[in-house]
C-alpha cells in the first residue's frame, strides 16, 4: 500500500464514523489494503465487496463514504493492478451517485450526497486520468463519475463529448452519449 494512502488513512478516526447496519468503520483501514493489493479480478471483486456494502449500499450512503474519497483518489495516484483500478472506480461511481442513508437522514445528514462528490471533485484530475485506462470498463466508470462530480460543468461536458464520438470502445461511447444527454 502506497504511503499515500497510509496517510490519509491515518488522518480519519475510522471508530467515529458510521458505517452500514452499524458495522464496525475501524475495519475501513484493513479493506482498503485488501482492495489496493488486489492482483486479479477475483481479488479485486471480493475486496470491492467488503466496502460496497459498508459505505453504501443500492446508492444509500454512509457517513463514512465522505472519508473515504481521499483515501481511493490516493490510491489511484499510485500503482495499481488493473484490477484494482477498475474496481476503485467502481466504488467511486457508487459513492459519487449516492445520496444520504435513511438513517443518516434520521440524525440530519442529508447532504451526505453531495458532499461526497465535492470530495471527488476535489480529485477529479485522477478522474480524468482513468480515461487513459485500457479497460473500457474503468473509462465507463470515468465517464460516470464525471458527470456527477466534476465541478466544472463545462469541461466536464467537452470531456464527455470526446469520449462520446471518439472512444474505440462502443459502451463507452453510448454510456458517455448517455451521460450527455442526462447532462443537457
Amino acid at each position: 500500500m502506497s504511503s499515500l494512502v497510509e496517510l490519509e488513512l491515518a488522518a480519519v478516526d475510522w471508530s467515529t464514523l458510521r458505517a452500514a447496519a452499524g458495522l464496525d468503520a475501524r475495519t475501513v483501514p484493513e479493506k482498503v489494503a485488501s482492495l489496493v493489493a488486489s492482483a486479479s479480478e477475483e481479488e479485486a471483486q471480493q475486496a470491492y465487496w467488503r466496502l460496497d456494502n459498508f459505505v453504501v449500499v443500492q446508492g444509500q450512503l454512509f457517513e463514512v463514504a465522505q472519508h473515504l474519497v481521499p483515501v481511493l483518489l490516493a490510491a489511484l495516484a499510485g500503482p495499481l493492478s488493473s484490477a484494482a483500478r477498475e474496481a476503485i472506480a467502481d466504488l467511486l461511481v457508487e459513492i459519487s451517485c449516492g445520496e444520504s442513508d435513511q438513517s443518516e437522514l434520521a440524525i440530519g445528514n442529508d447532504g451526505l450526497g453531495q458532499a461526497c462528490r465535492a470530495a471527488v471533485g476535489e480529485g477529479i484530475w485522477l478522474i480524468h486520468g482513468l480515461l487513459l485506462e485500457q479497460d473500457p470498463c474503468t473509462r465507463r466508470w470515468a465517464v460516470i463519475i464525471i458527470q456527477a462530480a466534476d465541478p466544472n460543468r463545462d469541461r466536464a461536458l467537452r470531456i464527455i463529448s470526446h469520449f462520446a464520438r471518439e472512444d474505440p470502445d462502443e459502451s463507452v461511447r453510448k454510456d458517455a452519449q448517455l451521460a450527455l444527454e442526462e447532462m443537457a
